[in-house]
C-alpha cells in the first residue's frame, strides 16, 4: 500500500471511530443523568469533544494523505499520539474493553502512516 493511501485510510479510520463514539451519546447521557448536576451536563459535552476531535484530526490526516504538506510526517504522528492517549487512559480507568481495542487500532495505523510518509 502506498503512503498516500495507508495515510487516507488512518485519516477514514479516525472519521469512522468518531462516527462510532457519537453513537454511544445516549448510553452516556442516560449515565450521566443519576450523576451530580454539575456532571450531568458535561459528560455529554465532553463525550462529543471528543467525537470532535477525532473527525477534524481524520479530516487533517486524510487531507495530508490527498496533498503531502510540509512536516506532514511529524504532524500524522502527532495525531496518532491522541487515539493512543485515549487507549491508555481507557485501560487505566475502565479496564480492558473493545474500545482500546479500536483506539489502539487507530493509533497504530497513524502511527504506520507517518512512518512510510515521505520526509520533508
Amino acid at each position: 500500500m502506498t503512503a498516500a493511501k495507508l495515510t487516507v485510510t488512518a485519516g477514514v479510520l479516525f472519521i469512522l471511530t468518531g462516527s462510532l463514539h457519537a453513537i454511544g451519546l445516549p448510553w452516556v447521557t442516560g449515565l450521566a443523568a443519576s450523576a451530580p448536576h454539575d456532571l450531568m451536563v458535561v459528560i455529554p459535552t465532553l463525550w462529543l469533544a471528543i467525537t470532535a476531535a477525532m473527525v477534524v484530526l481524520g479530516l487533517m490526516v486524510v487531507l495530508i494523505g490527498l496533498k503531502p504538506a510540509p512536516y506532514g510526517r511529524a504532524l500524522v504522528a502527532l495525531t496518532g499520539l491522541f487515539p493512543l492517549a485515549n487507549a491508555i487512559l481507557l485501560i487505566v480507568g475502565a479496564g480492558n474493553s473493545p474500545p482500546v481495542y479500536i483506539f489502539s487500532a487507530v493509533a497504530l495505523a497513524t502511527f504506520a502512516a507517518a512512518w512510510r510518509h515521505p520526509a520533508a
